[in-house]
């Protein structure tokens, strides 16, 4: 990735008495708020709450945006493969709370932590509001006294190619021709004795008749959509075709009050598409 295209900046969210910080980072794509905290283990819920406020500040500034929040959050007994709670308590309830309430996915399915007496825990965890974006967590050697995770980030969200469809064109049949091969077609179909047949054989029969007629002398274009474009609705697509009808026109007689229509077409038709797109960049 080019990093000229990437720009950091602190954000809202901070909360006093609390090892937690921000940080956005501004993407054509995708605005990323990445989040790093640690609980100690000898503070029970108030950090837990800090972080609850410093959640609820971000989403109301920055709805759109990507949270992804990591860090060792110190709350033992929780199997995160089911939310399964081995040792129900105040913490773990807190953190699952928090994680719904905020609608945040936890991505760090493996154990991170071992106590000298054997028993094991995911300790260090990583939420994100947009799990289709993070993936390949990994556990990694840290430098305390339990193993960190590396996760790979997608900066740009895949959105998946629209199929082709087959759009007949029939304002642009040659009807005499078209005429003279479905009267040949029925011909055939009366040649069958179709009274000696059922009503769905002849259906069947039918509709197989129409569908040759069609692909046969009905014109057809293949349309995909705007593939790259979510946000370029039909009501945008209409809007586009109505700042055709001024352009033409003072494109043919070249007044100055021809173009100022256009122009304010034109202007209003851009204003509509960039508010549409906004939440998808």
């Amino acid at each position: 990735m080019n990093e000229r295209r990437l720009h950091s900046s602190s954000t809202q969210g901070m909360v006093d008495n609390t090892e937690l910080i921000w940080c956005q980072i501004t993407h054509q794509a995708q605005d990323i708020i990445i989040g790093a905290f640690y609980r100690q283990p000898n503070i029970v819920l108030d950090a837990l709450l800090n972080l609850d406020v410093s959640l609820t500040t971000l989403r109301n500034s920055s709805f759109t945006a990507c949270i992804v929040l990591g860090g060792d959050f110190n709350v033992p007994g929780l199997d995160w493969r089911d939310g399964h709670l081995a040792h129900r308590n105040q913490l773990q309830e807190q953190i699952i709370d928090i994680s719904n309430d905020h609608l945040l996915t936890q991505k760090v399915l493996f154990n991170t932590s071992r106590h000298p007496n054997g028993t094991e825990n995911t300790l260090d965890l990583l939420f994100t509001s947009h799990p289709s974006l993070v993936h390949s967590v990994r556990p990694h050697p840290g430098i305390s006294d339990h193993p960190a995770f590396l996760a790979t980030i997608n900066t740009k969200v895949n959105i998946p190619n629209k199929s082709t469809r087959w759009i007949p064109q029939w304002k642009n049949i040659d009807e005499d021709k078209f005429r003279k091969a479905a009267m040949e077609n029925l011909r055939g179909f009366t040649e069958l004795n179709p009274q000696r047949r059922t009503v769905d054989q002849n259906w069947k029969h039918f509709a197989k008749l129409l569908n040759t007629l069609g692909n046969s002398h009905v014109p057809h274009k293949n349309f995909t959509g705007n593939r790259g474009a979510p946000w370029f609705t039909t009501s945008l697509e209409k809007e586009v075709r109505k700042r055709e009808k001024p352009y033409i026109r003072a494109k043919l007689s070249g007044r100055e009050d021809h173009w100022d229509q256009f122009t304010a077409s034109k202007h209003s038709e851009q204003s509509h598409q960039t508010q549409q797109r906004e939440p998808y960049m």
